[in-house]
């Protein structure tokens, strides 16, 4: 079910249904807008996801919502009845409540600084609860539209690493959405990224005139503040013959306590823990887990001096090495147990909304991401049929007798670096290599501490 009384309704219009609650909501609209870009968007948040168990549970995904400040209106002895009961209801909770000065606060929590604000009529909405269908609730929004701001703070609009969880509905093509229906609701929502909007924004944006007024107190944001432009370490890990392994935990690994799927399972899992600990311990939250690899950005303007950051990334990554032997050991076949192979360069790269508001979650962007992948791919194939000739100039590091590899841009001046920290890491002995037409690097470094560095010619 669904009404809407705007505020010149009449007090003798009769509710449908018995309410069980009734909320006073002050929504924050802010719209922006790209520098030098005509298109709008409205900034949204995700208000909720489904109560886990609660009956009535419709769409499994949550709700798009606009930043809000909620206050619970009580009953007293039976719910309102009419629009006018309702509003004398509503009226005696809030008017307790400075409404802007807390919309201040809330903008002051999303990092907004020097919020100006226009108090905009608003309505009143009767509707299922988004959450527990089966209830009937009413909604009271009071609207203040941002018409200003501090621009010191326009990243905190921006949101280039999805850190607030804001999303940005462009206002000019809402009607393309996909729209997703709800049979405890009794109504089709429009889903944008796969999520309804809640049916406040839905009537906002499906009116040409409010539409407008909202785009015209758009913010406008330079295409910058949507992503950083990095300069730092990437890296790219994999593991060699992962997939192999999960089919022989399905196929042999079976025990009186866990199913086939459990197994596989914990296996993934701990191998994208395993990933996961490392950026953290490493010190970067810019990462990007798929399966059984990663792309993790490291940069400088976070970093102690490169070389500690590249050894802490090795040290990690050691750690990772240490969870895949434990994941080895229990497998009995020797030519099935899982390999890694590891690529870092140095160099530009972009991290963020590459798309400005047109990007809902952060990625990775540049020539240095590509080159990352690319020794990462060459690595995959000096595995099984030798080095490529494009591959010459990086730095290698090949354990002697083992499944895991390391290569190095050779932008990286390693020298010193390996020499300190790779003593120990990964297996029993580690060759690095640093292969050209003219000469190459050996360094070898064993658990026991002792290494060894030569520099041989190579014939052609």
């Amino acid at each position: 079910m669904y009404q809407i009384f705007e505020a010149d309704h009449p007090d003798s219009q009769l509710l449908d249904g018995t309410l069980a609650a009734v909320w006073h909501l002050a929504t924050l609209e802010l719209a922006v807008r790209v520098e030098g870009a005509e298109r709008t968007y409205l900034v949204m948040q995700q208000a909720s996801y489904p109560l886990i168990g609660s009956p009535g549970e419709a769409l499994d995904v949550g709700y798009w919502c606009l930043p809000n400040f909620a206050i619970p209106v009580p009953m007293k002895f039976s719910p309102p009845t009419t629009v006018g009961s309702l509003k004398r209801l509503i009226e005696s909770t809030c008017n307790n409540y400075d409404l802007e000065a807390e919309v201040q606060q809330m903008a002051y929590t999303l990092g907004l600084r020097d919020v100006e604000l226009t108090r905009i009529p608003g309505f009143i909405e009767i509707k299922s609860s988004p959450r527990t269908p089966s209830v009937v609730k009413a909604f009271s929004i009071e609207r203040f539209l941002v018409t200003s701001i501090d621009r010191s703070c326009l990243r905190n609009i921006a949101d280039p690493e999805a850190m607030h969880g804001f999303v940005f509905l462009p206002l000019d093509d809402v009607e393309d959405s996909p729209e997703l229906f709800s049979q405890l609701h009794g109504r089709s929502h429009r889903s944008p990224w796969g999520k309804p909007i809640m049916t406040n924004i839905q009537r906002l944006v499906d009116d040409p005139r409010e539409r407008t007024r909202i785009s015209d107190s758009s913010i406008s944001v330079p295409s910058s503040a949507f992503h950083y432009d990095e300069q730092g370490i990437l890296a790219v890990g994999d593991l060699a013959g992962y997939g192999k392994v999960l089919k022989y935990t399905r196929e042999n690994m079976h025990t009186f306590n866990l199913t086939v799927n459990e197994i596989e399972t914990h296996f993934r899992g701990s191998v994208l823990l395993a990933f996961e600990r490392m950026a953290r311990r490493a010190g970067t939250t810019q990462i990007q887990t798929a399966g059984d690899g990663f792309l993790a950005g490291f940069p400088s303007r976070t970093l102690r001096p490169w070389q500690n950051a590249l050894a802490d990334l090795l040290h990690e990554w050691e750690n990772v090495l240490s969870s895949v032997s434990a994941l080895n050991g229990a497998i009995r076949e020797p030519d099935l147990r899982v390999g890694s192979r590891l690529a870092i360069v140095s160099g530009q790269y972009s991290f963020g909304r590459i798309a400005g508001p047109e990007s809902a979650r952060p990625a990775f962007d540049g020539a240095s991401v590509v080159d990352v992948a690319r020794i990462e791919q060459g690595l995959a194939l000096a595995t099984k049929k030798g080095l490529p000739e494009e591959f010459l100039d990086q730095w290698f590091l090949a354990p002697d007798g083992s499944r895991h590899y390391l290569a190095v841009h050779a932008d990286l001046d390693v020298d010193d670096t390996f020499s300190k920290v790779l003593d120990g890491f990964g297996g029993d002995s580690w060759k690095l290599v640093r292969k050209s037409r003219s000469s190459k690097l050996e360094y070898s470094a064993s658990r026991s501490g002792r290494n060894r560095c030569s520099k041989t010619n190579l014939t052609s």
